[in-house]
């Protein structure tokens, strides 16, 4: 199994969470966040507040059975939060 965590890399508070059976998804996001550089992302957490973040890094860790990658952002709430439809 592969976590993928985005975490707040000023208090490493995990943003959000996610399970994959395949690292390929991650290892796009890797690609991607490294090769542009990123800045100016936007990032949901598991409370869907909507976040701007700045990519710092990424690092992996093993924690039992799983690979766990954790993408670390320079985090600040949003100015403008959506409303999202909640189910019952």
């Amino acid at each position: 199994m592969y976590k993928l965590q985005f975490v707040n890399a000023y208090t490493s508070d995990i943003l959000r969470e996610v399970d994959y059976e395949k690292p390929d998804i991650i290892n796009s996001l890797i690609e991607q966040l490294e090769e542009r550089n990123s800045t100016d992302v936007f990032l949901m957490d598991s409370q869907q507040r909507l976040f701007r973040a700045d990519y710092v890094s990424c690092k992996e860790v093993n924690e039992q059975d799983n690979h766990v990658y954790k993408f670390f952002f320079k985090v600040k709430l949003h100015n403008v939060q959506p409303i999202l439809a909640r189910r019952n």
